[in-house]
């Protein structure tokens, strides 16, 4: 599961997933901002690799594609320094809180979408719960102050890209999503970057 909460008034989203590559996570990611109608100041996440190419305590190396998303939708990225699970302790409290809401669906498989369809009704009823911390219902403080400081969507929606980190071969060409695209001789031997579009 794919978990966001924003960390003021603790509303909180759940996505199920089938995996965390790249055109998945961004997806779900966008229908977050989507279903908050605006785009935080910031994100904050740890350091999958669909995020950070590289972890780091100071300078995580950013996937380009995630920095692309971003830029579209004019928010700043923080990616937490690895092994600091209390840095991101509103989101690490709710895992286990999303797990548990799960389990009670049963044994009985219906599909992903039965099961999302299930953890949209639990999770709203978890967003009008009294919060424990902030003694608040999470749907309100959204509503009434979080809502409102949200940037506007952008006008168009970001296309969704894919990363891929290659080795230019002999004959000037790189594989990507098996295929073969030129590149310019001078590259041979080396590693190139290439974003496409999914």
């Amino acid at each position: 599961m794919f978990i966001g909460v924003l960390g003021y008034s603790r509303y909180m989203m759940v996505h199920l997933v089938w995996s965390y590559d790249v055109p998945t996570t961004l997806s779900t990611l966008e229908e977050m901002l989507k279903e908050l109608g605006g785009v935080p100041k910031r994100i904050v996440s740890d350091n999958p690799k669909c995020f950070a190419l590289e972890a780091s305590k100071y300078e995580p190396l950013l996937n380009p594609v995630y920095e692309r998303f971003a830029a579209h939708y004019g928010a700043t990225i923080e990616c937490l320094p690895p092994g600091s699970p209390e840095l991101k302790g509103r989101v690490e409290r709710i895992v286990p809180f999303g797990r548990r809401l799960y389990q009670a669906h049963g044994n009985g498989w219906y599909g992903l979408s039965e099961s999302q369809q299930y953890m949209n009704k639990k999770v709203a009823i978890a967003n009008e719960r009294i919060h424990g911390t902030t003694r608040r219902r999470p749907v309100d403080v959204f509503s009434a102050e979080e809502a409102p400081a949200l940037k506007p969507l952008p006008a168009i929606a970001y296309e969704i890209e894919e990363f891929h980190e290659g080795t230019v071969r002999k004959d000037g060409h790189v594989r990507f999503r098996s295929k073969y695209y030129s590149v310019e001789q001078q590259y041979r031997d080396q590693k190139v970057v290439v974003i496409g579009v999914n």
